[in-house]
């Protein structure tokens, strides 16, 4: 890649900002991030049917080794919440149990985004 040709970080978010973007109301403010909306749609899916997978293989008896590990992870959070928030957390702990399906699958995007550009390269606009 030529020199002339690398961003910087400030042009990398500007273009971000900019890329496949559409006004849909009246003001700078009303824009719609179409990989954005698509990548969130996609990762939704994923987590949704991870959980589901996770769900279905859980068993009232010996747990096996995905039941095993996701109790591990809801012991850990829930010994966080409890030490954190001295309070009543029967709101809290449930909340804090669904925030890492989230942030793991929308932390690595960039692989779907990458579809989304190429997907992009079709809708003529």
């Amino acid at each position: 890649m030529a020199a002339s040709a690398e961003l910087t970080p400030t042009e990398y978010i500007g273009h971000h900002l900019t890329f496949n973007t559409h006004p849909f109301g009246d003001g700078p403010f009303w824009m719609l991030n179409v990989d954005t909306v698509v990548t969130s749609l996609i990762l939704g899916i994923v987590a949704l049917g991870f959980m589901w997978w996770v769900v279905r293989g859980a068993t009232a008896g010996v747990p096996n080794k995905r039941q095993a590990f996701v109790e591990l992870l809801i012991d850990f959070i829930d010994v966080q919440v409890k030490d954190i928030f001295h309070g009543d957390r029967r709101f809290i702990a449930p909340v804090r149990k669904s925030v890492p399906a989230g942030d793991s699958a929308f932390g690595c995007p960039d692989p779907f985004r990458a579809v989304c550009r190429w997907c992009s390269g079709f809708g003529g606009a």
